[in-house]
């Protein structure tokens, strides 16, 4: 039946944008992102334990060698974690019919990987230029890196610098260079978003020893973002005119994301 088919079509959905995308790829990577970076700082900076960390850049403005090395030492680590989450997300696919990826799968994760990595490298400095450009239309002044304050206009900008820049990083990188099956704009949009949240996740305050919580309350706020943007497309979808019977769960959805 109509109905019948398009329950289907739902919890294909689901387990494809909340399921894979959003809560093993983004988290994951996002967890992984945060982790690092803490290690990284901790160990550029290990005589300033009480100096908020993760998004917090702006002690980086006199080694700025080391804030590059930094966004490849957390893209790499996002990376991993977030293509990990692919490999579960295949798994969970493939509901023990198969153990060992195919060549076409393995092809989809070295793409996830790929454009993963360009997100995750990407994060720190949008996120600088995004608290700067609010700096700037304050009269402060271009300071970059820097250190967020979360004020509305802040987070304004990061929202806008992260629903357009990184959702289209992550479109060029899946898309364009690695021509990946799975590519599409709602998960483009899903791993831009999901990079706002990341940002948000430094608003909480949490002891300065809490890594791995702070990791996982980052990862969370990645994951509630992209997940927020899908469940009322989704919503939208099953509520307009089916256009096409046929519907297919890719093998590897990415996931920042990154950043993610």
């Amino acid at each position: 039946s109509a109905c019948g088919s398009r329950g289907v079509d739902l919890l294909v959905d689901l387990e494809k944008y909340v399921l894979a995308v959003g809560l093993l790829k983004l988290f994951l990577g996002a967890f992984a992102w945060q982790l690092s970076a803490e290690v990284h700082d901790y160990w550029v900076f290990p005589v300033q334990p009480g100096v908020p960390l993760g998004i917090y850049t702006a002690r980086y403005q006199t080694k700025m060698g080391l804030y590059v090395l930094r966004a490849v030492f957390v893209g790499f680590c996002d990376t991993c974690f977030c293509t990990f989450g692919g490999l579960l997300a295949w798994l969970i696919e493939q509901r023990g019919r198969k153990l060992v990826p195919e060549a076409g799968a393995w092809h989809d994760l070295r793409c996830l990987w790929v454009a993963a990595f360009m997100v995750g490298f990407a994060w720190q400095f949008e996120n600088d230029l995004a608290c700067a450009l609010h700096s700037v239309t304050t009269g402060h002044g271009f300071v970059f890196p820097n250190n967020p304050n979360f004020s509305p206009a802040e987070v304004l900008w990061n929202l806008l610098v992260y629903g357009l820049l990184q959702s289209l990083i992550f479109r060029l990188s899946s898309r364009n260079l690695c021509r990946a099956a799975w590519a599409e704009g709602l998960i483009d949009v899903q791993v831009g978003l999901a990079g706002f949240g990341f940002y948000l996740a430094g608003f909480v305050t949490l002891q300065a020893k809490q890594h791995f919580f702070r990791s996982a309350n980052a990862g969370a706020w990645t994951s509630l973002l992209a997940i927020a943007f899908i469940l009322p497309v989704l919503a939208l979808r099953m509520a307009l005119p089916k256009r096409s019977s046929q519907r297919e769960l890719s093998v590897s959805e990415p996931t920042n994301l990154l950043a993610p």
